[in-house]
């Protein structure tokens, strides 16, 4: 798992000062740290907003996956999956 994933799951769990914390322990710097959560956080956010044009009907839900990684690159196949699924589920 890359920093990257470590963090999105840090924020969807809501625990960014826990992950700021580990991060610090294993020598990341501070600016590193805060590129990883405001990735983490735009990709929570673009999903968000991707579920609300699915519904909108102006994004097939087959194409989402597709958006989230070209908007946001660098994060895991599951964690695509997983902020999709977040999506929906915070957009209801």
């Amino acid at each position: 798992m890359n920093h990257f994933d470590q963090v999105f799951f840090a924020v969807r769990d809501r625990e960014i000062e826990k992950i700021r914390k580990a991060f610090k322990e294993s020598g990341l710097n501070e600016v590193d740290i805060t590129k990883f959560i405001d990735s983490a956080k735009n990709l929570v956010h673009y999903s968000e907003h991707c579920a609300e044009m699915v519904r909108q009907e102006k994004l097939l839900e087959s194409e989402v996956l597709i958006e989230l990684k070209r908007a946001h690159p660098g994060f895991s196949e599951e964690t695509y999956g997983l902020a999709f699924n977040l999506g929906f589920s915070r957009t209801r």
